[in-house]
């Protein structure tokens, strides 16, 4: 979870939003960072009822980021 109300990351990373009822939001998606390093961005999230599996496979898949 990423609390950044002032959208700082956003604008250092270029991170989508959109705007619903006047208001800026982030759009749902998944970094996995390491050492400070993004290792994979998952987005957009879909379908969102599998994205947790597919996330779990995805560490799987690389376990040198998931220890």
């Amino acid at each position: 979870m990423l609390s950044d109300p002032e959208f700082t990351v956003q604008g250092a990373l270029g991170l989508p939003t959109f705007v619903a009822n006047g208001i800026l939001l982030y759009r749902r998606l998944t970094m996995i960072i390491d050492g400070g390093s993004v290792e994979h961005v998952s987005y957009p999230v879909f379908p969102p009822d599998r994205h947790a599996e597919q996330i779990v496979d995805w560490l799987r898949a690389h376990p040198r980021i998931a220890r």
